[in-house]
């Protein structure tokens, strides 16, 4: 894993997504359809990895599947990843598309919040955020990733809300409270990083 991470840094980001789109093509060639029902998340992180203009289609298509799969499984968490790197994908995209994405979204969460899968609840209010920082204060947006943050996901997850909370009170008038959010959110993604260098030294 450690050989094959460091293979990958050393590609420039144009040759790493041509690659990817490269080995989710093979899969589609190999595979019969009914074994691709069984790797649509190996098929969706290639092509969103991929998700240059000629394969955003496919992109968003296989996590979206991908995604629906996992609901199914109970697998919340990595549904709402799924969807989530869906609606980040690069470019104009159908408003009707992307009013299906946000609803399937919300749905995730909402289930994860009813199975108490904390990490599910994060990646869906992150999601969201994209759509709630603008002028003033969306209160709404706060509550959400203050129940997300309670819940305690996991570090990395954590990081990134206390860093959107920050943002979503920047009109508040509550800068003691922003600095704080921004201090302890750098201070997770700092111990976050630190542990993933001492797995790899620990694993070489």
């Amino acid at each position: 894993g450690l050989v094959q991470a460091t293979l990958c840094d050393g590609l420039s980001p144009s040759r790493r997504a041509e690659l990817h789109g490269t080995v989710g093509e093979a899969i589609e060639e190999v595979y019969s359809e009914d074994e691709i029902e069984t790797r649509l998340t190996e098929l969706a992180h290639h092509f969103l990895e991929a998700a240059q203009d000629a394969n955003a289609d496919k992109a968003i298509a296989y996590a979206r599947r991908a995604g629906d799969r996992a609901m199914s499984q109970f697998a919340y968490d990595q549904a709402a990843s799924l969807f989530e790197r869906a609606l980040a994908v690069p470019g104009p995209r159908p408003p009707d598309e992307r009013a299906a994405l946000l609803q399937a979204l919300g749905e995730a969460g909402d289930v994860a919040r009813r199975h108490g899968d904390a990490d599910g609840v994060a990646r869906a209010a992150l999601a969201c955020g994209v759509w709630g920082l603008s002028f003033g204060v969306d209160e709404e947006l706060v509550r959400l990733v203050e129940e997300a943050i309670e819940r305690g996901p996991d570090d990395g997850l954590l990081a990134r809300l206390k860093g959107m909370l920050a943002a979503a009170l920047y009109w508040s008038g509550e800068s003691e409270r922003r600095l704080r959010l921004c201090e302890e959110a750098l201070a997770l993604a700092r111990e976050r990083e630190a542990g993933i260098g001492d797995r790899a030294s620990a694993e070489t």
